[in-house]
């Protein structure tokens, strides 16, 4: 099977296809070969993965993962330097975000700032709790003065009219 080299999305993407066509796990699949070439692509792609700071799915990620197994199923003569190579190339391969990291990122940010919003709500919730006991006393006091007012002018009224 030739894969392409255009970029590690569709050199991963043509692996699954194979791995889907054929029903197997990556790491038995029948004519699947990786060349020295085929392993320097994967140390550059993966490195510009790194520096960009670019994500990878989790299919992506697994079938990077399973690429050793190829190589010793190959049992070619070069199989240890091979396996050497692309231990190094994959090293890094932690080091690139999966789509699902994003998610669980952005969830926790999510959450990070309610916890935030919460807090400062807690926080404010005596000074809150103050001001409305103040306001409660002013509006009992407002009352008050409001009852005694009409009482005032009832009585005026009375008065008024026995007068």
């Amino acid at each position: 099977m030739k894969l392409s080299h255009k970029d590690l999305s569709t050199f991963l993407t043509t692996i699954n296809s194979y791995k889907k066509e054929q029903n197997q796990n990556v790491a038995d699949l029948p004519k699947l070969r990786l060349s020295k070439a085929d392993i320097k692509f994967i140390d550059k792609e993966v490195a510009k993965y790194i520096k960009n700071d670019q994500r990878i799915s989790f299919a992506d990620l697994t079938i990077l993962n399973s690429l050793h197994d190829i190589i010793k199923k190959q049992g070619s003569h070069c199989e240890s330097e091979k396996l050497a190579k692309l231990s190094k190339a994959l090293k890094n391969v932690t080091q690139i975000k999966s789509d699902a990291c994003l998610a669980s990122e952005r969830m926790e940010k999510h959450f990070s700032s309610i916890k935030d919003a919460t807090q400062k709500h807690v926080n404010l919730m005596p000074v809150y709790k103050e001001s409305m006991l103040k306001l409660n006393e002013k509006i009992k006091d407002i009352d008050i003065a409001h009852s005694q007012i009409t009482t005032k002018q009832k009585d005026e009224c009375l008065n008024a009219k026995t007068a």
